[in-house]
């Protein structure tokens, strides 16, 4: 495991600024939920936010051009994807962190954590 020393470590304590992106309402309100649910997340605009969650999508085709928008981040972000075959074009794009869209739950704060913390996260289903 490497940290990118560039980006300090932000104590664990402080709240975690997350910016959700994405076009479906249904997975930012299940996100926005779940993410209130921890306490220590805070979901903010874009311009305030340390860690961006950024949904590819459920269209394959529209995910790869999507993927462009990843690297214009000004935050490091985690991407949620719908299979295994987005994982490698993500992290190519600038994700610093990879979830499915069907594993998204409690990780979810262990990676958001861990990207805003200079470390390069992937779900436990896709390291297999």
């Amino acid at each position: 495991m490497t940290r990118n020393p560039q980006l300090s470590i932000t104590p664990v304590t402080a709240p975690i600024k997350v910016a959700l992106l994405t076009d479906d309402p249904l997975l930012r309100a299940g996100l926005s939920s779940l993410l209130a649910q921890t306490g220590s997340i805070s979901v903010v605009e874009q311009n305030d936010a340390e860690v961006a969650l950024w949904d590819a999508g459920v269209d394959a085709g529209k995910t790869l051009a999507r993927l462009a928008e990843l690297r214009t981040l000004p935050v490091p972000a985690v991407a949620v994807v719908g299979d295994q075959a987005h994982v490698a074009p993500a992290l190519a794009a600038g994700a610093r962190g990879v979830v499915l869209r069907d594993q998204v739950g409690p990780g979810i704060h262990a990676a958001l954590t861990a990207v805003r913390s200079g470390l390069t996260v992937m779900d436990a289903a896709l390291a297999e």
